[in-house]
């Protein structure tokens, strides 16, 4: 079973706006000692850091969720390389079923319990919609520093592209009201705001 719990971290107030790269942007506005996230794999739950984590994991996040929803190939790889977090996903696109075969190589001593397990089987709409919650917390964190990106700013427009297409909640947030610290932005306004957007286009980089 897959699942994640996005949980509700702290955010820092950053007197700075602009990052070059959104993983800069991400570990600078999350503390250290703040809530975690959580990925529920086969029975097992496996903590994932913000600050540390998902900051260096962020840009292959999206680039794996583009490629579900616009699948090119049956097959494809998530790869983490977080010293905390750190191992490869190989996901197999089976009609609108994923079927995942994990490789662990560092999380937190909790690599021995889950490799070599049996791969983990869920509907692809339901594995978006589990990864939607973390972007979502990103966004809003983004949206409340007022952080524009000087290089990566694409990125962003993309992550939430993502979310707008999405439709679904995680598992643990179905049929429940939002509170206002964890409001999400509306997916209606996501679609209005970027339907325009292509799932793949990049523009291109301008260095400073």
């Amino acid at each position: 079973m897959f699942y994640i719990q996005h949980s509700s971290p702290n955010i820092l107030r950053s007197s700075n706006s602009k990052f070059s790269e959104l993983g800069q942007a991400i570990h600078h506005i999350f503390p250290m000692t703040t809530e975690m996230a959580f990925i529920f794999w086969n029975g097992y739950f496996i903590p994932i850091n913000y600050k540390y984590d998902i900051s260096v994991c962020i840009d292959d996040i999206i680039s794996c969720l583009e490629k579900i929803l616009n699948p090119q190939s049956q097959k494809l790889t998530l790869t983490f390389g977080s010293d905390t977090f750190n191992g490869y996903w190989d996901i197999e696109i089976i009609g609108q079923q994923l079927q995942i075969s994990a490789h662990w190589d560092s999380i937190r001593g909790l690599e021995k319990y889950v490799n070599n397990q049996i791969p983990v089987k869920l509907n692809t709409n339901d594995f978006v919609a589990e990864w939607c919650g973390i972007l979502t917390v990103i966004d809003n964190a983004l949206v409340q520093n007022r952080i524009s990106l000087i290089k990566e700013q694409y990125l962003v427009d993309r992550m939430r592209k993502i979310v707008a297409l999405n439709n679904n909640k995680g598992v643990l947030y179905r049929d429940l009201k939002p509170s206002p610290k964890t409001a999400t932005l509306k997916t209606t306004n996501f679609r209005r705001a970027y339907e325009k957007i292509e799932i793949h286009r990049e523009p291109d980089r301008i260095d400073t």
